[in-house]
């Protein structure tokens, strides 16, 4: 990527974000409800209300028009979300968010928001004194703006006696398009409260991630994800959703600039401004990470001569030099993809001229880091190449996420052809974690293999497999006939690892 087109790229995103949310404002629209004080239902909560006027001040800080109610009762809260629903269908380009924090239930595959007036003896009692979570929803599709966002914290200690259709915590629902939506605890586990009067754990660590500049939604969830897991010892595992089409900022990203001349600072103080320039710095460096382009990286030592990176960016310039006449040119790197010779050739979403195919022109990208000997990876038998992949389906069984990470190489990628969907390896590995969080039960075997290319130094393996998998408080689920296509190759620390998974091909449920 060149520093014009970097440049462009970072305009671009600053301006769709203002044009959207800071300079008119009132196209930002946020619902808050906190439930804690209920007149028959039981346990009261000690967190909701004041993680409802938490939320409600952050989003405000972020140029949502927020209405903020707590102890709503049914009739209150049904025409709340009719009126919220009108206000995002005003525009098409308006946000929306709706938040709630307190009693839910999930009763025959419904999740249902629980007033402080409900009187509910059984599970029949939901129609007519809880309102249906799905409600939201609608009201968000009919709309039909851009962005939509529920966030539930309503994953609490079931208050009805359990029964055969009312199960722990919420269930999962579909996301309508354009909608993200985010629960404060995975499927069948519920969501712990703090002390009375601060806020809950899940909203706590919402509320930190929303403030910080530069983050799409997903990735504020990613560390959501990450706090609650670890302030939880496990116990609770925040879970989204998304049908998103473009990328949503709580706070956008710092523009690019020049680092100041900052004064000095007494010893073992932070410099002002410290925290802003890092953060400028690491939008740089993620934005040319993997750019071809010298002059990017020189352009970077020019901003930070100094900087976290400026070694990798040294090393990078060095690297894009020309061979010296008495040294021959380094021969081009293997593809990555799955390329000319595959069932999936010329034209199809991994073939020649994909952004994971053979490079079209090496002038002045980057030289290839030399590849491992053949020796190193002990060979390339049957046995050697399915052990990766035989770890993963492991993995898989035993929902070890540890495991299942140790079978990708750095640079790995994850198609799903059916869904256009693409995945490095950090979001392949937060996807199966909220998976693994997510299933009761699992069992993948694997029902064939073959090897359809391989060298000293890479492979292209198909295996067809079967599934079930059992999501807590859902029926069973299973796919059967899936076929997979992997890349395996040898990586420089002697191991054969999957660089590459092309997901359901020739498909049948």
């Amino acid at each position: 990527m060149s520093i014009l087109r970097y440049a462009i790229a970072v305009c671009a995103a600053l301006a769709v974000w203002v044009g959207t949310a800071r300079a008119d404002v009132d196209r930002r629209f946020a619902l808050v409800i906190g439930n804690d004080t209920y007149q028959v239902v039981q346990p009261n909560l000690a967190n909701a209300a004041a993680d409802a006027r938490a939320i409600g001040k952050v989003l405000r800080d972020r140029g949502f028009d927020v209405t903020i109610k707590t102890n709503v009762k049914r009739r209150e809260l049904y025409q709340l979300i009719d009126v919220f629903g009108g206000r995002i269908a005003g525009a098409s380009d308006s946000v929306g968010l709706f938040y709630y924090a307190g009693h839910g239930i999930q009763a025959n595959g419904k999740n249902y928001l629980i007033p402080v007036d409900a009187d509910l003896a059984s599970e029949g009692d939901l129609e007519a004194e809880a309102i249906d979570a799905g409600k939201v929803l609608r009201a968000m599709d009919e709309a039909r703006n851009q962005v939509n966002i529920v966030i539930l914290d309503a994953c609490r200690d079931n208050p009805l006696p359990k029964s055969r259709s009312v199960t722990r915590g919420l269930t999962s629902m579909q996301a309508p398009r354009g909608t993200f939506i985010g629960y404060a605890a995975a499927p069948g586990q519920t969501a712990q409260d703090g002390a009375v009067g601060t806020n809950g754990v899940f909203t706590a660590n919402l509320v930190k991630h929303i403030a910080v500049p530069g983050l799409q939604i997903e990735e504020v969830f990613k560390r959501v994800i990450g706090g609650v897991q670890q302030n939880t010892g496990g116990k609770q595992v925040p879970w989204m959703e998304s049908s998103l089409q473009g990328n949503f900022y709580f706070s956008p990203p710092s523009p690019v600039t020049p680092a100041a001349p900052q004064p000095a600072a007494p010893s073992g103080a932070e410099p002002p401004g410290a925290a802003r320039s890092m953060d400028v710095e690491l939008l740089f460096w993620q934005t040319i990470a993997s750019s071809g382009n010298a002059a990017d990286f020189q352009e970077y030592l020019r901003q930070f001569p100094e900087g976290r990176f400026a070694g990798l960016a040294r090393n990078r310039v060095a690297a894009s030099q020309p061979p010296s006449p008495t040294q021959p040119a380094p021969p081009p790197p293997a593809s990555p993809a799955i390329g000319p010779g595959s069932p999936i050739g010329p034209g199809s979403p991994i073939g020649p001229g994909s952004p994971v195919g053979p490079a079209t022109s090496p002038v002045g990208r980057v030289a290839a880091v030399p590849q491992p000997s053949a020796a190193k990876c002990g060979g390339n038998s049957d046995d050697l190449l399915m052990a990766p992949i035989k770890a993963l389906y492991q993995a898989i069984n035993t929902k070890d996420v540890d495991l299942y990470a140790a079978q990708w190489s750095e640079e790995a990628v994850f198609r799903d052809l059916f869904t256009g969907v693409t995945h490095r390896k950090a979001e392949r590995i937060a996807d199966r974690r909220r998976k693994f969080a997510s299933w009761e039960q699992v069992r993948l075997t694997m029902q064939g293999s073959r090897v359809l290319d391989r060298s000293d130094l890479r492979a292209e393996i198909e295996i067809t497999y079967s599934m079930m998998f059992k999501p807590y408080g859902q029926p069973p689920r299973s796919q059967t006939g899936v076929v997979e296509r992997y890349s395996i190759v040898c990586e420089p620390v002697g191991t054969w690892l999957i660089r590459e998974n092309v997901d359901e091909i020739n498909l049948k449920r």
